[in-house]
């Protein structure tokens, strides 16, 4: 350790893989910083010229992050390849950034801390030893600069709603540049009679309803501005170019992702955040964290009784913790009658569960919660000619005996840890009613995530069900590329499993022994040792039905090279290693060249919207390069 590092405090940052002491407590502090509120364990900046004498730097191994992540940060101990974090940009500097994934606080008496992530853990860093910091984003300073300046006089006004009923196809159809089919102009007259969720097939317009809406609601109530949400970064970008196309007199504007993330980011959240204080925006599509988080601020200018309507894309996402439902009831609710704005929720599938029962309560929930009722065309007949019916054909292929031996394995052993899930997520019965065969026990463990997320009291459940989905990814692999590439992941889960192990224990993970992983690989191989055939000699029958697909769209392709393909999966890791073993086929990835797009996530495997998803869907789309990408679905 140099001697430039302090010793004030009894427990050390260590490698969470080899234990290595890499610097004190109190060398690191955790502060918020970032537009979407997120906690960072980072270096002191002091301490930063002498940051090689505790960790090794090398090059961020992806490409595209290195703009904002140029480095990764490594153990300094000898064979440990460990990476312990990230150089990263945060606001207008770079930190050393600790990712809780990869180190742990231990102290010079054995004492392991149990800490997840660095966010429900703030008490317990602070009583290590840790400086916790309240920092104001630079967002946040944005903001006041712009209230105490040139921001307009915030003297909101009442809103005016109009029941359109009896208004004519002609004065509709002037709300967008697209003439709106039977069914949107009835949808439109529907909203614009109160809160409402307008229900129609993915790809039958109801973004153009909602535009038409946004556009009314902005003519009735003058200075004040729309607000577009969506959960995604990506929506930021394609639902504010389809508004400015459907409107292009309207002032549309984007906020979305971390400030400075990418050159110009910050001049243009100045130019956002000038622009909302002194109400020269119509519209601002923006990521609905975001705008929860210049709801929350104290010295915000964006307050609610500025929105004149408050569009929620995929609105069926408004239900628990999600900031869908926050927004509704901190700020919505807690609203005068007068002022709140006016709500359209947008979505394809409203509810959805294995009861029609339960199906009926989830659909209670989400009118209620967004405080709307649900609207479809009842009076129009045209729907029918304009949404997506594609021609549709099905190929069942049989699992193999070993496939079938490894899934039942596997399954057996989620469900068997599914009742210490419960117990530790105070969530009963929420996964022992689905099999975890079904393709819908994804959904059911992306609840309990969701839960558990940011309450301490809940950090081992949300372990163990983490623990839960990367065995779940293992059976979809199984079933797609086979036992050997499932074999591979298996080895890396319990590797990942081994790492949190404290004392003989696993705490984190719900007492998971190493005999188990064992006994799953040994009944599907024979021996855990024993190296699994080449992919190439024992390819599985829906993965070679798939190359036969792929390889007579290549004939299509030679014939009209407009054609495109996307194969979609369930889960990120089937993803990658399908677009892997595709590109293993010559003629598959001269012709094809397969791309892969998943969701941000966590980890080195997640694609960002810019500089990656990005240019996949735009090779997609407009580059007669890449005709094929593997997708993930979300």
């Amino acid at each position: 350790m140099a001697e430039n590092f302090t010793n004030h405090s009894s427990w050390w940052l260590q490698c969470i893989k080899c234990r290595k002491e890499v610097v004190n407590a109190s060398d690191v502090r955790l502060a918020q910083v970032g537009s979407d509120g997120g906690l960072h364990l980072a270096l002191r900046p002091e301490l930063e010229p002498w940051v090689d004498s505790v960790i090794k730097k090398r090059q961020h191994p992806k490409p595209h992050r290195r703009k904002e992540a140029p480095f990764k940060m490594y153990c300094l101990n000898a064979g440990c390849p460990q990476d312990l974090g990230v150089y990263q940009l945060l606001e207008d500097r770079f930190f050393y950034v600790f990712s809780f994934k990869s180190v742990r606080f231990g102290s010079r008496s054995g004492d392991v801390a149990k800490i997840k992530r660095w966010k429900e853990s703030k008490a317990e860093l602070e009583r290590m030893g840790v400086q916790v910091l309240q920092v104001k984003a630079l967002w946040q300073k944005i903001l006041k600069k712009a209230a105490d300046g040139t921001a307009a006089p915030n003297n909101a006004k009442e809103m005016i709603y109009f029941d359109n009923a009896r208004t004519s196809d002609e004065q509709v159809n002037k709300l967008v540049l697209d003439t709106p089919r039977e069914y949107q102009k009835e949808l439109f007259r529907k909203a614009m009679g109160g809160n409402a969720i307008v229900y129609l097939p993915t790809g039958s317009g109801k973004t153009l309803v909602s535009s038409m809406v946004i556009n009314a609601m902005l003519k009735l109530n003058p200075g004040k501005m729309a607000a577009f949400l969506v959960h995604r970064i990506p929506l930021v970008y394609q639902q504010s170019q389809y508004l400015r196309k459907q409107n292009p007199k309207l002032r549309v504007e984007i906020l979305a992702g971390d400030l400075t993330r990418f050159p110009g980011d910050k001049q243009h959240w100045v130019q956002v955040i000038e622009s909302i204080a002194k109400k020269r925006i119509d519209v601002l599509v923006i990521t609905a964290q975001i705008f929860y988080n210049f709801l929350s601020d104290d010295d915000a200018t964006l307050k609610l009784s500025d929105v004149s309507c408050m569009v929620f894309d995929e609105a069926h996402n408004c239900k628990g913790n999600h900031v869908y439902a926050k927004i509704m009831r901190e700020f919505y609710d807690q609203l005068s009658d007068r002022y709140k704005p006016l709500v359209l929720g947008l979505t394809a599938s409203p509810a959805g569960a294995s009861t029609i029962e339960e199906t009926r309560e989830q659909l209670t929930t989400l009118l209620t919660t967004l405080r709307a009722r649900c609207i479809m065309p009842t009076l129009s007949n045209d729907l029918a000619l304009h949404w997506n019916n594609p021609v549709t054909s099905y190929k069942s292929k049989p699992l193999s005996s070993i496939q079938e031996n490894l899934e039942s394995i596997l399954v057996n052993y989620i469900q068997s840890i599914c009742p210490k899930i419960e117990q530790l997520s105070a969530m009963p019965e929420a996964l022992s009613k689905t099999p975890a065969s079904s393709i819908n026990f994804k959904g059911c463990l992306r609840t309990v995530i969701d839960r558990c997320h940011s309450k301490e009291e809940y950090v081992q459940g949300l372990a163990l069900v983490m623990h839960a989905m990367n065995m779940y990814s293992i059976v979809e692999l199984n079933r797609v590329l086979g036992p050997s590439h499932a074999y591979e992941a298996l080895d890396g889960v319990f590797q990942a499993v081994d790492n949190v192990r404290v004392d003989g224990d696993f705490s984190t993970t719900g007492n998971i022994s190493c005999s188990q992983a064992v006994r799953i690989l040994e009944i599907s191989y024979g021996h855990v040792n024993k190296t699994p055939p080449p992919i190439s000699t024992q390819l599985p029958s829906r993965f070679t039905e798939l190359l036969k697909i792929v390889r007579d769209f290549v004939d299509h392709v030679q014939k009209d090279n407009t054609c495109r393909a996307i194969i979609f999966v369930h889960m990120r890791r089937t993803c990658l290693k399908l677009r892997e073993e595709l590109n293993k086929d010559p003629m598959i990835k001269e012709k094809l060249k397969p791309l892969a797009c998943v969701g941000h996530g966590n980890g080195l495997d997640g694609m960002q919207w810019k500089g990656e998803q990005e240019v996949v869907i735009t090779r997609l789309t407009f580059s007669n390069t890449t005709r094929m990408v593997m997708h993930k679905l979300c």
